[in-house]
Parts: structure tokens; C-alpha cells; sequence
């Protein structure tokens, strides 16, 4: 179920420019952020707070905005539009792709 981690197309361990953002390497641009200090890209869930459900998607942005909120990125495994919020609603699982779902 989990694809290979990808070797483009993420932004780690500096923010985002808006030429990345252009190229579409970036998710968003936020001026003044600074990158967390997370792995990017990794594997990790995305957990709905209301009803527990987990989406599965690969973390390709994490950055710290200058008013403290921690944003980050995910693309989720099979597609479609990334998905962008606060790092308290994803479980970071690391490098190596999950046995079981």
C-alpha cells in the first residue's frame, strides 16, 4: 500500500520560497517561517479529530509560521490533492514504510 518515499518534490530542512511554490515543489509559502525539525518526506497518517479516521500520505512540508503555528504538508498514498494543516492532527511514522495499515 505505501509507495517509495519520493526524491523530489518535497521542501526539508529550510522553508519554502515562492519559486518553490512556482515549481511545484512547495505545498504553500509562508513568509518569515522556519522549517520544523521533522524528516521530510516521511510516512505518516492524517487523523480526522471528530470521527478517528486515518488517511495515509507521505509528510512533504513542515514549517514553524512566525505567529508559532506548526503547518504541514502531506500528499496522500494514491493520489489526489495535498492535504495542509496543524502537525497535531498527523501521526509521523518515519522513513520506513508501516507493515500494516
Amino acid at each position: 500500500m505505501w509507495p517509495p518515499l519520493p526524491a523530489k518534490g518535497f521542501i526539508g530542512g529550510r522553508a519554502a520560497t515562492k519559486e518553490d511554490l512556482a515549481k511545484g515543489d512547495a505545498a504553500f509559502y509562508v513568509g518569515a517561517s522556519e522549517p520544523m525539525k521533522i524528516e521530510i518526506p516521511q510516512y505518516a497518517y492524517q487523523i480526522d479529530e471528530q470521527t478517528g479516521t486515518r488517511s495515509a500520505g507521505i509528510i512533504v512540508q513542515a514549517e514553524r509560521t512566525p505567529d508559532g503555528k506548526e503547518l504541514v504538508a502531506m500528499q496522500p498514498v494514491g493520489g489526489g490533492g495535498v492535504h495542509i494543516g496543524f502537525l497535531a492532527e498527523y501521526k509521523l511514522l518515519g522513513k520506513v514504510p508501516p507493515k500494516s495499515d
